[in-house]
């Protein structure tokens, strides 16, 4: 604000056109966007403005920590109006999408709708997301795992039930797991496979220990042959 008033002439803010060809710093734009526009930074300067309808008395924003200029008379600055209109709140702090009915919507259990599976569901089984207007994610954990490795809920549900709900390798029970597949046939990290080549359901740190080893039945052999023979055995 003290680069306005520097370039002020008898204390009479210059124009926008006349801040960008000075080249001065910050630009028109970013004090325009910062306080509603051109003339409201002006009067947060101090600065008296040539033009009809100018006021000078204009009330800042209510919103707490929020030092903007009132938008057009009003109570809140354009951007805190914004989020009063879509979300019934100016202090909402996500400036995502308008939400729809779907996204907010619960059964008399508080389960939320998953997009995909068309399942009700606890609200833990969704990741997090803080685009969304209820913070979690439309599809659920599972159905959004799964159809990057070309399966479906039912996949999955089927090999839990296969596994008795436990991890493929070490017997223990699953509370995360992760689905592994042949590297031979879509790769170690491809963005989505064909789905024939899933395996089973691992806990991390088995699927992380048959990477590290890069799926190799003969390392792990010899793996295995390292860890059985005694401390003093060479």
């Amino acid at each position: 604000m003290a680069a306005l008033v520097a370039v002020a002439i008898n204390g009479q803010a210059p124009t926008a056109r006349e801040w960008r060809a000075a080249r001065m710093v910050p630009t028109s734009k970013t004090l325009t966007a910062r306080f509603g526009s051109w003339n409201e930074a002006c009067i947060a300067a101090g600065l008296s403005i040539n033009g009809p309808n100018v006021r000078n008395d204009r009330e800042v924003c209510v919103v707490e920590n929020c030092e903007t200029i009132a938008f057009k008379g009003g109570q809140c600055c354009r951007k805190h109006m914004r989020r009063m209109k879509i979300y019934g709140n100016a202090k909402t702090e996500s400036m995502s999408r308008r939400p729809n009915k779907a996204t907010l919507e619960r059964d008399i259990q508080g389960r939320k709708l998953c997009n995909i599976c068309k399942q009700w569901l606890v609200e833990n089984d969704f990741n997090r997301s803080t685009r969304a207007a209820d913070n979690l994610q439309t599809a659920c954990r599972i159905c959004q795992t799964s159809k990057r490795y070309g399966l479906t809920r039912i996949h999955i549900e089927d090999f839990l039930v296969a596994q008795n709900g436990s991890c493929a390798i070490c017997c223990e029970p699953l509370v995360r797991w992760s689905i592994d597949h042949d590297h031979t046939c879509c790769g170690s990290q491809p963005k989505s496979t064909c789905g024939t080549c899933t395996r089973g359901l691992l806990c991390r740190p088995c699927n992380q220990g048959i990477g590290n080893l890069r799926d190799d039945v003969r390392i792990l052999q010899n793996a295995i042959i390292y860890l059985t023979r005694g401390s003093g055995d060479r």
